[in-house]
């Protein structure tokens, strides 16, 4: 099922009426809402075809018949069938929980003060790390993934992971543009 694999990103902006989902395969802004505690944040994560209950229930959908027919088989004199059917349904399960296990997966950066956050979210593993605006430093990394590193005393953290690669470059423009204008006391508009 190779629509399961494709794989495209969702930038989610929170404003005071909830979540404003924003497709980046279109003409996408990256710019940040202003928050109740005057804090700009932006959040990016996959644009996932289907939730994990929806994929538990394809799974169920797809493993069903395919058991039945094993055991049909397996009745008429062919118990390899349901060897086969079972090996199946195991594969189809594993392929299936990794795509749900990275169908949560998040990138959020906030400013807040002085304070640049990065939160990476990344399966069952959580990454947080606070930087000082003033001396964090930010660069848009030169290999084949052009990712945006923010970077202070050795710690480095890559975002954009979520973002097709042709938008990459532009969140990162975006992103240190607001962070300059933070610096220097102005707001974005």
């Amino acid at each position: 099922m190779w629509f399961l694999c494709l794989r495209s990103s969702t930038v989610v902006v929170h404003d005071v009426f909830g979540e404003a989902h924003v497709s980046a395969w279109g003409r996408t802004s990256f710019s940040p809402t202003v928050g109740d505690d005057a804090s700009l944040t932006w959040k990016l994560r996959k644009n996932c075809s289907l939730s994990p209950n929806q994929l538990a229930i394809i799974l169920g959908l797809i493993s069903v018949p395919c058991l039945i027919a094993g055991v049909v088989f397996c009745f008429l004199g062919a118990p390899v069938v349901l060897v086969f059917s079972i090996l199946e349904v195991c594969v189809l399960a594993l392929c299936f929980f990794q795509y749900a296990r990275h169908a949560a997966d998040t990138e959020w950066i906030a400013i807040s003060g002085d304070n640049l956050e990065v939160c990476i979210t990344s399966g069952a593993t959580e990454y947080r790390r606070r930087f000082s605006l003033s001396l964090a430093s930010m660069g848009l990394l030169s290999d084949h993934d052009n990712l945006t590193c923010i970077s202070e005393s050795g710690h480095m953290v890559k975002v954009g992971n979520s973002l097709p690669r042709h938008l990459r470059q532009e969140f990162f423009l975006a992103l240190s543009s607001t962070v300059r204008q933070h610096r220097v006391g102005r707001w974005p508009d």
